[in-house]
């Protein structure tokens, strides 16, 4: 993806760089409007000086042919296609990007939304109680007991005032 960006952010550079074109001037077409030749003196009816925007003589361009203008006609055609199919591309990656980050979010959403029934919790024992099963809730857990615990730092704190000590996978409550 980061080549297909590099590539649309490139046309668009390029894009905004003065181009020449054909123009009509003096019975004829020259190619003018890039920074060489922003305006035309007459020298023949086939023949014209570039002068730049000071005002300075740029060199000679001759009248283009039938053949020239044709061609000049199928580049831009070509190089107009290929941005819109560059744009597309980047249309379309940017579309999966954004489809996948939402698909991310929405995940997230609903696992925090949803209160998981856990069982007897591996590893988490209240001295004297056996074993417990536990509700998570958001950041909390609701023991069987009808005490909700929620960890801050090592401690972990029940709502009847019980605390508990986070000890490796265990926590121990008093």
């Amino acid at each position: 993806m980061k080549s297909k960006v590099s590539m649309i952010f490139l046309i668009l550079v390029c894009g905004c760089a003065s181009q020449a074109e054909p123009r009509f001037y003096y019975g004829n077409f020259f190619l003018v409007g890039d920074e060489h030749c922003q305006s035309v003196r007459k020298i023949s009816e086939t023949r014209v000086m570039c002068i730049d925007k000071h005002g300075n003589d740029m060199g000679y361009r001759e009248a283009m042919t039938i053949e020239d203008i044709n061609n000049w006609d199928r580049q831009k055609a070509l190089a107009a296609s290929e941005f819109r199919a560059g744009m597309q591309s980047l249309g379309q990656s940017v579309s999966e990007a954004g489809d996948a980050i939402q698909q991310q979010g929405q995940q997230t959403l609903d696992h925090r939304r949803q209160p998981t029934t856990t069982g007897a919790v591996s590893g988490w024992s209240s001295e004297g109680s056996g074993s417990m099963t536990y509700t998570r809730v958001g950041n909390s857990l609701i023991g069987s007991n009808g005490v909700s615990y929620r960890q801050v730092g090592d401690v972990v704190v029940g709502s009847d005032g019980t605390t508990c000590q986070v000890v490796g996978p265990n926590i121990i409550c008093r």
